[in-house]
């Protein structure tokens, strides 16, 4: 009977021990969170874990304080992890190992990261608007058989080439094409058009509602089109241009070249062309050279190209020429406030071509057949030397003198017979 109550009390004595552990000790953890600098950092997430299993004994956001105080529980000898983050800086980790019930207390120093995004590459939209300039990322319209400025702009929304031979945004002409903000060959559009390489090119900057003269811009509203070709810098070197020659049968030949430096505020422009391949001087191209009062001479005396062009057909197919064409133009600064242009195009054809017209007359009796043959030669005969002078007295006074030599050579022929 002893024995059993002695066995019994044994039994009682070992279950309020593991009772005991069971229920576990309770450590308190205190903990006080800055920066790196000394400076109080607030909002940071805090966990507690054991480092056996890493189980989690309490998890807490620390609000509107950098000081926190919990009481966590464990039954055996083990570790404690403390982890700290916050967004912005390093996440916090430390080990302490728990061999005796005393409370613990940590100052938390939290770095904060200098690498907290990975490199990230921003894609601009293809088009965009700012203002009275819209601007078009030249990438996003490139299919890559593009070789000359007409066959890029084409593919862009907004631009189209009327039967004169007009540049067009929107149905209005576009007037000058300028090269990062110079005026280099920019009032020559059909010559840009057919010769600016687009290799260079990253932007498109259509400017709309613009004027003449600057000083008078928010003034005196024109509500004329300009384009603005924005280059990529990265393959801008000492000159960019780009060159096209060619041998064929029939002795025909075809030298291009098309050269550009902008070098400082120093900007050259040279383009050349020399073919008898049929693509001659237009009727555009010789307006681009004559000022107001030569073209108003010219409507009064009726005058007109005498080449007889098909639509929707290349000249080059009926139309044989000898064509010679340089541009030279330089722009350079004189002195801070004076800029100075000299501007040199000289160009020359001989455009030849026999046409045929069969026609069926009616006498009144009968009806007569007529043959009609005309031989047609027309020469343009070009030279334009230009020097400008402009000096920016104040931002609000601006002087522009200019001296020009136009001489126009021009002669056509036509003989038929009928």
């Amino acid at each position: 009977m002893y024995y059993k109550i002695r066995m019994r009390l044994v039994f009682t004595i070992l279950l309020v021990v593991f009772c005991a552990r069971a229920i576990g000790q309770n450590i308190l953890i205190t903990g006080t969170i800055s920066t790196d600098s000394g400076k109080v950092l607030e909002d940071c997430y805090v966990k507690i874990s054991i480092a056996k299993n890493n189980r989690i004994l309490t998890y807490f956001n620390t609000g509107r304080s950098n000081h926190f105080s919990t009481s966590v529980s464990f039954n055996d000898v083990d570790s404690l992890f403390i982890t700290v983050s916050h967004v912005g800086f390093r996440t916090f980790r430390s080990g302490y190992r728990i061999d005796k019930i005393a409370p613990i207390d940590v100052n938390i120093k939290m770095s904060p990261l200098s690498d907290t995004l990975n490199s990230i590459t921003i894609h601009a939209p293809p088009i965009w608007v700012r203002g009275d300039t819209t601007f078009l990322s030249v990438n996003a319209f490139k299919d890559g058989d593009e070789r000359k400025l007409k066959d890029l702009l084409l593919k862009m929304p907004g631009f189209e080439v009327d039967d004169q031979g007009n540049l067009l945004y929107k149905k209005k002409i576009v007037e000058k094409i300028m090269v990062e903000g110079d005026e280099v060959f920019a009032d020559k559009v059909k010559l840009m058009l057919n010769n600016f390489p687009v290799h260079v090119i990253s932007t498109v900057e259509v400017l709309e509602n613009q004027n003449d003269n600057q000083l008078k811009k928010g003034l005196v509203n024109e509500n004329r089109v300009f384009i603005n070709l924005g280059l990529n810098k990265e393959k801008l070197k000492a000159a960019f241009g780009s060159g096209e020659g060619g041998l064929g049968t029939s002795e025909r030949y075809l030298l291009n070249p098309v050269l550009f430096s902008f070098y400082d505020k120093i900007k050259l422009g040279y383009i050349g062309n020399w073919n008898n391949i049929g693509s001659g001087i237009d009727w555009r191209e010789q307006d681009e050279l004559k000022n107001d009062k030569v073209l108003m001479a010219e409507n009064w005396m009726m005058s007109s190209n005498p080449l007889q062009l098909v639509d929707e057909l290349e000249s080059r197919r009926y139309i044989t020429n000898g064509q010679m064409d340089n541009r030279f133009t330089l722009t350079m600064p004189a002195h801070k406030t004076l800029k100075s242009k000299i501007e040199v195009n000289f160009i020359r054809d001989r455009q030849s071509q026999r046409t045929y017209n069969v026609s069926t007359l009616y006498t009144g009796n009968n009806f007569v057949q007529q043959n009609d043959t005309s031989n047609i030669l027309n020469i343009p005969d070009l030279l334009t030397v230009k020097y400008e002078l402009t000096w920016a007295m104040s931002a609000s006074k601006e002087l522009r003198s200019s001296v020009s030599f136009y001489h126009n050579g021009n002669k056509s022929y036509n003989r038929s017979l009928y």
